[in-house]
């Protein structure tokens, strides 16, 4: 419908002023699209934390890491993912964990994992 609209003006107006015109309106688009973006990335987020809050978040934290050392290998870190129904292959778990491991090769710790869990958009979920 959009496309529709659009259509019609751009052929109402001037050859050369298509051009500046087109882009205006693809500038208010795109800027449509992000707006919208950053606000369903917001409510996501909220979801998230409603769906597992610090405490649950913390207790499975605590419940993955198999040598009470504080911080979680990736091993650990990829069984704690997949417990929080998290739709994530092992690469990209991988690419994720050495992301967020600050110390770089000592694990993650709960203070990493949860600002990780706290701010990250696009953590994909496992449909039910």
């Amino acid at each position: 419908m959009l496309t529709n609209i659009t259509y019609r003006i751009v052929t109402t107006v001037q050859p050369g002023k298509r051009s500046k015109f087109l882009g205006i309106v693809m500038l208010l688009i795109a800027s449509t699209y992000i707006y919208i973006g950053s606000k369903s990335a917001s409510k996501i987020r909220a979801l998230r934390i409603k769906a597992y809050p610090e405490a649950t978040i913390k207790d499975k934290f605590n419940s993955f890491d198999t040598n009470k050392s504080g911080s979680l290998n990736f091993k650990e870190f990829y069984k704690l993912l997949n417990s929080l129904d998290i739709d994530i292959n092992y690469h990209d778990a991988e690419m994720i964990f050495v992301g967020i491991d600050k110390s770089l090769g000592d694990g993650i710790s709960f203070e990493e994992f949860k600002a990780f869990w706290n701010n990250s958009d696009e953590i994909p979920q496992h449909s039910s």
